[in-house]
């Protein structure tokens, strides 16, 4: 992988809507568009032939660890972390293990490193990204808020070791976001009820035998409409509190409302 300082990119076809929400849009970044893209796409996931994680690995992840963990009292944060939580992630006096063992689960007997996953909607928070980037993967944001944009990038990229950043990459513009892009894991966070109407639209940046995690607020969101010929069941529960602790697999500042996780594969 090129190890680069990370830059957002802007897409070739955004419309004149996005250029008026996007200070920093201009068609000089089609090039960068191109260059982020071919950086990030592999074309299909890696592991499309590995057996199909099952619903009770997924149960056993989240029994056995904990949403957070930190090095002391004085560390600990609770699950609607801001800047001062990613901070000690870095730092390692805090960590997320649910997330991690169950991202490390999804990627199969190859492991973290040569996987391709996408954070949709994050908002304001690059927990999950900097979580999926410090275990090895390469992580796509897709976050249509030009401020929540801003200031996810300002985080990684003032706060995050080049290691870690020069994976991590930003889709930027209206035709960027939803435009699909091949990955092997796709993580949903609260996703916006405009947004996920389907399943499909909720799976287009799946890649043949990767996963779609959808964590949200309602049973809905992650019960979408999934073509059975297309989308494989894995898990699909309410999140309850294991052994005390809550049952959040992904930091998200919704946590009061976030009770549901739902994982699919494609076909």
């Amino acid at each position: 992988m090129q190890v680069r300082t990370p830059f957002i990119y802007v897409a070739s076809q955004a419309s004149e809507l996005d250029a008026q929400d996007d200070p920093v849009f201009s068609a000089e970044s089609e090039a960068a568009d191109a260059e982020e893209v071919s950086l990030f796409e592999r074309g299909t996931a890696i592991f499309r032939d590995e057996p199909t994680v099952s619903h009770d690995e997924v149960l056993e992840v989240l029994r056995k660890n904990p949403p957070l963990t930190s090095a002391s009292d004085s560390d600990y944060f609770d699950m609607e972390p801001g800047y001062d939580s990613i901070v000690a992630y870095l730092r390692g006096r805090l960590r997320y293990p649910r997330l991690e063992a169950l991202h490390r689960l999804l990627c199969g007997a190859g492991g973290p490193g040569d996987i391709q996953a996408i954070d949709n909607g994050p908002n304001l928070m690059p927990h999950l990204a900097i979580v999926l980037a410090s275990l090895g993967s390469c992580a796509l944001v897709k976050e249509l808020r030009w401020a929540a944009r801003a200031h996810h990038s300002m985080i990684v990229t003032d706060e995050a070791p080049l290691e870690i950043s020069a994976r991590i990459f930003y889709a930027m513009g209206g035709m960027a976001i939803y435009r699909p892009n091949s990955a092997d894991i796709v993580y949903w966070t609260n996703p916006d009820p405009q947004v996920a109407r389907d399943g499909e639209n909720l799976g287009r940046d799946v890649a043949p035998g990767g996963y779609l995690v959808v964590q949200s607020d309602t049973e809905a969101f992650g019960r979408a409409l999934f073509d059975p010929d297309k989308w494989q069941p894995v898990f699909d529960a309410t999140l309850i509190n294991y052994n005390g602790f809550s049952g959040i697999v992904i930091p998200t500042i919704m946590l009061s409302y976030t009770n549901f996780l739902a994982i699919y594969r494609r076909r």
